[in-house]
């Protein structure tokens, strides 16, 4: 049947608009059609942000270079074994290696995670160039390459400062209808002392220093506090943590991320599996779970109308377990170019810079989409506002290039989701983003700063023995946790 509409496809296009006898109807269908062939390499690289992920590690000093090689789904195990068999040959043969390999049948989900040298994607890279495609990505096993390593925004890493003594009232109730998946927090801290029940399977803690525990305690401290200058009272109620991120130990940074051998979906299925039904011989560890936080997302998966593998998981797990799931829009850290100089900047009105801002947010609004899985249908997305409970006096040499409150930050990423259906369905405060650091050609980047304006929110120690360093973040990941 297929090769009989390429047949049909091939007369129509290269002749004069005619199909043979009886089939007539198929030109309603094909003058709609601008092309059509089959699924090819360049369907398996394009819009999956590959080319850019190989471009930037290749110019790093790493010898092997991960990613992902989501396989066509098939329903015969056999079937499955010899397209992973076909892979791991082909990998081979470039001196690659297979790291790990995931298959979830709900979700129709077969995927290897693949190492190939530096050196051997460098050439790879030269040859999409001139549309010379390799062996491996002419497989008709894959579906999509896709980046490794789903990176989470990096929190700061300057010290804070030392809170006064927390008086809040601890939890009266230690059974957690709210849940988080996260890095590591600090369970110690004065602000969330007796309000987790932390849950770590996996043994992640000891990969991380204490000082490293920043955005799992960030994140508790808006679930469990709200933002700190705000005196909310806390939640009455434990909260249950699980981490699923711990520190790369290949980054000088040591950024908190999903480790390279692991995939999303297989440690989210596994987390909430645990949660519901236990692992092993384990009974549920939080059955009584109705809320799961997700402030993380993958800036290589950009919603392009084709639900991401992550967005898949979470639909079909929380009409499972019946769970909601909220997770955060994504954070667009890029710089923005406004088109004006500081000193034009500083002329405008405050409701003439909005403007200008709104339009350049809107005109480049193709790369600021939804981060996977916030593309999920089933689950809350959540934008973050640009506003937050803390006072700021003095902008120093930073630029509120959005001085109106009560719309969205300027990093917050934007819909729309899943047949144009609205995302974020929600959006809550997420701090103020301030920009400075002028780069010239009227761009302009993010302040990275721990002070204010922001969240004020729990922080890992910097000496031992302190249990109340406080700073300010911002981002759609603090909307996602109020």
């Amino acid at each position: 049947a297929m090769e009989k509409i390429l047949s049909l496809w091939k007369s129509w296009d290269s002749l004069d608009k005619k199909l043979e006898k009886n089939y007539g109807a198929w030109k309603d269908i094909f003058s709609c059609i601008k092309t059509l062939r089959k699924w090819g390499a360049k369907d398996r690289i394009r819009e999956t942000g590959i080319l850019e992920y190989w471009n930037q590690e290749s110019l790093g000093v790493a010898s092997q270079i991960s990613f992902e090689i989501e396989l066509w789904y098939r329903k015969e195990q056999q079937a499955q074994e010899v397209a992973r068999a076909r892979i791991r040959e082909i990998i081979k043969e470039y001196d690659g290696r297979i790291i790990t390999v995931c298959k979830i049948e709900d979700i129709r989900f077969h995927a290897l995670k693949a190492e190939l040298p530096s050196e051997v994607v460098k050439n790879f890279i030269d040859k999409i160039n001139n549309e010379n495609y390799t062996k491996l990505l002419q497989s008709d096993e894959v579906m999509f390459f896709r980046p490794s390593g789903q990176f989470l925004s990096e929190m700061p890493a300057e010290d804070g400062e030392i809170a006064s003594d927390d008086t809040a009232e601890t939890p009266n109730n230690t059974y957690p209808v709210a849940a988080i998946l996260d890095g590591v927090p600090f369970t110690m801290h004065s602000v969330l002392d007796n309000r987790l029940n932390p849950d770590d399977p996996d043994d992640f803690a000891p990969d991380y220093q204490v000082g490293e525990r920043r955005h799992g305690t960030a994140m508790a401290s808006l679930i469990c506090r709200g933002e700190l200058d705000a005196n909310e009272p806390p939640l009455t109620r434990t909260v249950y943590i699980r981490p699923i991120m711990k520190p790369d130990k290949q980054n000088p940074k040591r950024i908190e991320q999903i480790p390279d051998n692991i995939f999303f979906e297989d440690i989210i299925h596994r987390s909430v599996k645990r949660i519901f039904e236990g692992e092993g011989n384990e009974p549920p560890v939080a059955p009584n779970i109705k809320i799961i936080n997700l402030s993380i997302g993958d800036p290589n998966r950009i919603f392009f109308y084709r639900l991401s593998s992550w967005a898949k998981l979470l639909d079909w797990l929380s009409a499972k377990y019946n769970v909601l799931f909220c997770v955060s829009a994504g954070n667009i850290l890029s710089e923005i170019n406004l088109g004006k100089s500081p000193d034009k900047l500083k002329k405008l009105s405050a409701q003439s810079l909005t403007k200008l801002t709104m339009e350049k947010i809107n005109a480049d609004i193709r790369n600021r989409r939804l981060f996977a899985p916030a593309d999920s249908i089933n689950s809350l997305t959540v934008g973050a506002l640009h506003t937050n409970q803390s006072n700021l006096s003095n902008l120093g040499n930073r630029i509120d290039i959005l001085p109106n409150e009560s719309l969205p930050s300027p990093i917050s990423a934007l819909g729309n989701g899943f047949r144009n259906s609205i995302k974020p369905e929600i959006y809550l405060p997420g701090g103020r983003q301030l920009y400075n650091n002028y780069l010239g050609n009227n761009k302009y980047e993010i302040a990275q700063s721990i002070r204010q304006p922001g969240q004020k929110v729990a922080a890992p120690p910097s000496s031992d023995g302190e249990k109340g360093r406080t700073f300010y973040t911002r981002g759609t990941s603090n909307a996602a946790a109020l």
